[in-house]
């Protein structure tokens, strides 16, 4: 995979990926699930997850991109955000928002917002820095890009190639489950990270997002951070990532580690 851009900002960062089991005492961070108090029967309209109940306060402005990224992040793709305009813009902290969360949900999901600063902020550092270690908990990542996800449905201005609208309410339930910590990503869903050894990536303050169709419906969400990919996958590797596609031959399920051995930086994922 290689990333074009000015030959005075590229560098190549030689990628390697590993399943190597090894034990750590450092995450970054767990996540507190707290337990929702309330009306479990409350709902409010809009709210895309009024299905859990719980609803309280107004319904609310939610980043789905947040905003502490947009801060940080020079450019975003938009060709994965249809209703914007152009490529690589420079787009404000309030451009990537929506009505889409009661006050409460909104509230309850902070935290991940919270956690995404420092997985973006390590994962400059991971490309740009010498001898950096970092060790991410993975499934506050998962969780992070599915709140993504619900946001970008949550805006109503999504499509699928028919044109039909897609909405948050197009997602099995199982899902919101998963977003709000109520229960595991299901087997073979989850993270995957595609990239090659040797890549050339340049190292500028970018990212796209776009959303992954499978017969019309949602499969997922990817996810580009200065050209290393992240998936999302709602389905088993076997559905959304055919082996006939040469794009995914180095596709790998919740990796254990990235190294880059250019800086000798590391990037650790923890699982349960």
């Amino acid at each position: 995979m290689v990333c074009r851009a000015k030959k005075r900002r590229a560098k190549k960062l030689i990628l390697k990926s590993s399943n190597t089991k090894k034990t750590h005492d450092l995450c970054l961070p767990y996540l507190e699930i707290t337990q929702m108090i309330g009306d479990s029967n409350k709902t409010v309209k809009d709210c895309y997850a009024n299905n859990l109940g719980f609803c309280a306060g107004n319904i609310s402005r939610e980043h789905y991109i947040s905003k502490a990224i947009l801060e940080k992040f020079v450019y975003v793709n938009s060709n994965g955000i249809p209703w914007i305009p152009g490529e690589n813009k420079k787009l404000s902290a309030d451009a990537l928002t929506t009505k889409c969360l009661c006050r409460f949900h909104n509230a309850y999901l902070a935290p991940l917002d919270d956690f995404s600063e420092k997985f973006f902020t390590q994962a400059l550092n991971f490309l740009s820095e010498d001898s950096t270690a970092t060790i991410i908990y993975g499934p506050a990542l998962e969780r992070y890009i599915l709140k993504i996800l619900y946001g970008m449905l949550g805006t109503g201005r999504l499509k699928n190639k028919k044109g039909e609208i897609l909405t948050a309410s197009d997602l099995d339930i199982k899902w919101l489950h998963c977003l709000f910590g109520l229960q595991s990503f299901p087997k073979g869903t989850g993270l995957y990270v595609n990239f090659q050894e040797g890549t050339i990536i340049t190292i500028e303050k970018k990212m796209d997002v776009s959303i992954l169709e499978i017969d019309d419906r949602i499969g997922g969400i990817r996810i580009s951070i200065c050209g290393i990919e992240f998936y999302l996958s709602l389905v088993p590797k076997e559905v959304g990532f055919s082996s006939e596609n040469s794009n995914f031959k180095n596709i790998l399920y919740r990796p254990n580690k990235l190294a880059n051995t250019s800086n000798k930086s590391e990037i650790i994922f923890f699982w349960d």
